[in-house]
């Protein structure tokens, strides 16, 4: 294998591509938390005054008070929360571990919060069973949503650049590469 064809994983191929994902980034954070303030500006007085509010039925109820359908949903939600917060903690230590070797780590790291966000809805749906804080409920949704969009927005741009090293092949070793040398 020829070491002038492979560099590092972390190597760019221009001097100021990586400051291009980085702004482009940071562009895609400004606009979510704009695009979240203008929500919570026009939500403000139902989300201040509601936020805890227990005015509503909790979902037990909706569920009739069944243990098993109940411990099923609470259950389950649960595991499902556990398991996205242990995966972006890997996500985050990997990261953490390796940014320099690993190209467009700002891309894990949207996915990290992306898996953090969609565990925190699942975390609150097992609190709404008990208690109905819909409102904080939704809030979280509406972030997930946020996040969610701004992470695929991300993707986008960050496949593209991951594509446009492919075809250079600059960047990343070809799987006969990797297996034999």
């Amino acid at each position: 294998m020829s070491t002038d064809r492979v560099r590092p994983l972390g190597g760019t191929s221009t001097a100021g591509e990586g400051q291009v994902g980085r702004r482009q980034l940071i562009s895609y954070v400004a606009a979510g938390i704009v695009t979240g303030l203008a929500i919570l500006a026009v939500m403000r007085h139902s989300l201040l005054t509601n936020l805890f509010s227990s005015k509503y039925l909790a979902h037990r109820y909706c569920y009739l008070g069944k243990p098993s359908l109940i411990w099923t949903h609470v259950i389950a939600d649960s595991l499902i929360g556990i398991a996205y917060l242990t995966i972006s903690g890997a996500l985050a230590y990997l990261v953490y571990k390796s940014r320099r070797d690993i190209p467009f780590h700002w891309m894990i790291l949207a996915f990290g919060l992306f898996i953090v966000a969609c565990g925190g809805t699942h975390f609150m749906e097992v609190a709404t069973v008990w208690i109905p804080m819909y409102v904080l409920s939704g809030a979280l949704k509406v972030f997930t949503a946020l996040v969610s969009v701004l992470t695929a927005a991300t993707l986008r741009k960050g496949s593209w650049l991951c594509w446009s090293r492919h075809r250079t092949r600059s960047w990343w070793p070809t799987a006969t590469e990797t297996l034999f040398s």
